[in-house]
């Protein structure tokens, strides 16, 4: 399991908690929409290799650009705009991207409500 947290938990609910292989799909795929912003690519790779984004300890400028392309990205992924899902090099059956399809659903409501609060 891999997480990201918009804020300081305080519940279940300030975290969303999603399986790996979602989790390094997404943020593979926001960090190639980084382009040149390679402190971006840095935030995400560094967030894969420990199972976890934490926002609320980004300096606020990183946590605003990783939102917002934590957005972008799922969004696309839930209109099925993404590449199918793959790990290690194999394409995931239909039941799993559909499983992706609604993590990252999930995720868009989970950042929106942090953007709100």
């Amino acid at each position: 399991m891999a997480v990201i947290v918009d804020r300081a938990p305080r519940s279940a609910e300030d975290v969303w908690q999603v399986a790996r292989w979602v989790f390094v799909w997404l943020l593979r795929q926001a960090s190639a929409e980084c382009g040149s912003a390679s402190d971006m690519r840095q935030v995400f790779e560094q967030a894969i290799a420990l199972d976890g984004l934490h926002l609320h300890l980004l300096r606020p400028d990183e946590a605003r650009a990783s939102r917002h392309l934590l957005l972008r990205v799922a969004s696309a992924g839930a209109a099925g705009e993404l590449p199918p899902v793959e790990v290690e090099g194999r394409v995931l059956d239909d039941r799993s991207q559909l499983q992706f399809r609604d993590a990252v659903r999930e995720l868009i409501g989970f950042l929106s409500s942090g953007e709100e609060g």
